[in-house]
């Protein structure tokens, strides 16, 4: 079993080769490379501008599925609290649309610290379950291509879905 471990990847603060990264990042390698570099290196919650601005379709794009369906509950569970206090104090359509602006800007907050956080903790585990699982370089890179990278199904789905609701 030691043959099939790469001995290169066993130190937990060592980076994978450059090939294996490439493999799961994808064409953002060298965005994610540096970060990675910065997790590894302790600072752990570096910004991301794409979840804070679509929040839980960007975790769906990374293939972040769990992450991105508990992001979405939160949302719908603010919102059902939201709408839930505005009835019970009537309160007025200005605090609402002030409240609205603020809690955006807060998730938006969260979401982009934490975006890259759980992508590359995510990435970590992958490429380390990969390269114990196999010593076949053309079958690490395929897999780790298939684990990582991103997926469209998202943006297909929610535009399906708007669309529909435009024709409502």
């Amino acid at each position: 079993m030691s043959d099939v471990i790469d001995e290169n990847y066993l130190s937990e603060s060592a980076m994978p080769d450059e090939k294996y990264l490439e493999a799961y990042f994808g064409k953002q390698t060298a965005y994610y490379t540096e970060k990675y570099q910065a997790y590894l290196d302790g600072n752990k919650f570096t910004f991301n501008i794409a979840p804070f601005f679509i929040g839980f379709i960007w975790f769906f794009y990374r293939k972040l599925w769990v992450e991105g369906a508990v992001i979405f509950l939160i949302i719908m569970a603010s919102s059902f609290v939201e709408e839930l206090i505005y009835d019970l104090f009537a309160v007025s359509a200005s605090v609402q649309t002030i409240v609205f602006y603020v809690s955006s800007f807060a998730f938006g907050m969260v979401w982009a610290f934490a975006g890259n956080y759980f992508y590359l903790k995510r990435a970590e585990k992958s490429i380390q379950a990969i390269l114990s699982s196999t010593s076949d370089e053309e079958q690490r890179l395929e897999l780790l291509a298939k684990k990582g990278g991103v997926s469209l199904i998202p943006f297909i789905i929610i535009l399906v879905l708007i669309i529909i609701a435009l024709l409502m």
